[in-house]
């Protein structure tokens, strides 16, 4: 398996009292130079326009060029202008800028020598009943993701659906594995996949390792996002600190089907000091990718296909904690 790792630059933020901004506390600068300095990975992902707006686009491009680091991708934030949606906002001329956004950041993509726009459609839902006709909606939301997707495909750059249940709208549109898969169906573009969020896929009751499996055998699985939580909220607490055994599952289908994408440390510290909790994740990302290669054995299969649920458990148990279960 090909384990590339990248980040999110917004982690960077937390604890800035332990940080020597050269520019103002929270300047994206800062927080490439932050993540450097941590070292866990040389890949990293922006935010568009986020990341973006100041100190310009242009400046912001040249500083990323100059440092050193590798542009794994770019997720969309729309800003606050797209509140009511993006592909299905009822303004046709809002709707057209978000295309044009989402254009722009499939350029700067290509031009920062990234592969994917992760699009998170987070506003293109609704709040109360009866607000929206959701055949119409559902029509206006593919017509957009295919428009993109067809951009995208000129310029070489693969773009992914990021799909969570709700926030900040009530419910999202694109909100479980079960929508995403079925646009993507639907729209039938090769350089169109899913994003899985492991804090998103525990707030939709679904259960990760499986989808993502599924995923993999679609060859639709364009991105992970790794964190742990609660199931309750977007926890983005550091990757396997609640649900290690499921992930570590997870590693084993990556492992399985050769996954070949990114593996991004999605995960949001408060009181954590970032550059730790950064270091933290990637050794972990790297130490459950190494046990996966142990555990895809022979002898876990042949309990797999009894459905020896208790036996392939205690196996992996095992594996972990390096002796027989008593």
């Amino acid at each position: 398996m090909r384990m590339i790792i990248s980040t999110r630059l917004n982690s960077f933020k937390a604890r800035p009292e332990n940080y020597q901004w050269q520019f103002t506390p929270g300047d994206p600068r800062d927080l490439l130079l932050r993540m450097k300095r941590a070292g866990g990975s040389e890949w990293f992902c922006a935010n568009y326009p986020e990341h973006f707006l100041a100190p310009g686009e242009a400046e912001m491009t040249a500083f990323i060029k100059s440092s050193g680091l590798k542009l794994s991708g770019i997720n969309m934030r729309y800003p606050k202008e797209f509140s009511l949606g993006i592909f299905t906002n009822p303004d046709p001329e809002i709707r057209l800028q978000g295309y044009r956004l989402t254009y722009r950041a499939i350029d700067v993509c290509r031009e920062l020598g990234g592969t994917d726009v992760v699009l998170w459609l987070g506003t293109d839902g609704f709040d109360y009943p009866f607000q929206m006709d959701y055949p119409e909606m559902w029509k206006l939301e593919k017509e957009g993701i295919g428009k993109v997707a067809d951009y995208a495909a000129e310029k070489g750059i693969r773009v992914s659906i990021e799909y969570k249940p709700l926030e900040p709208r009530k419910n999202s549109l694109m909100g479980n594995f079960g929508m995403t898969m079925l646009a993507l169906a639907e729209l039938g573009r090769e350089n169109l996949g899913i994003t899985c969020d492991l804090c998103h896929m525990m707030m939709a009751a679904e259960y990760p390792a499986q989808l993502i499996a599924m995923a993999l055998q679609e060859g639709r699985l364009f991105g992970l996002h790794l964190n742990d939580g609660y199931a309750r909220a977007d926890d983005g607490l550091a990757v396997g600190s609640v649900s290690m055994i499921q992930t570590l599952e997870i590693f084993k289908y990556l492992r399985d089907y050769d996954y070949k994408g990114f593996l991004y440390c999605d995960t949001f510290p408060v009181n954590e000091d970032p550059e730790e909790e950064y270091r933290i994740n990637t050794v972990r990302i790297r130490r459950l990718s190494e046990i996966a290669e142990k555990i895809s054995t022979d002898t876990l299969a042949a309990m797999t296909a009894r459905q020896n649920g208790l036996g392939a458990n205690e196996y992996v148990w095992d594996m972990i904690m390096g002796g027989k279960s008593e």
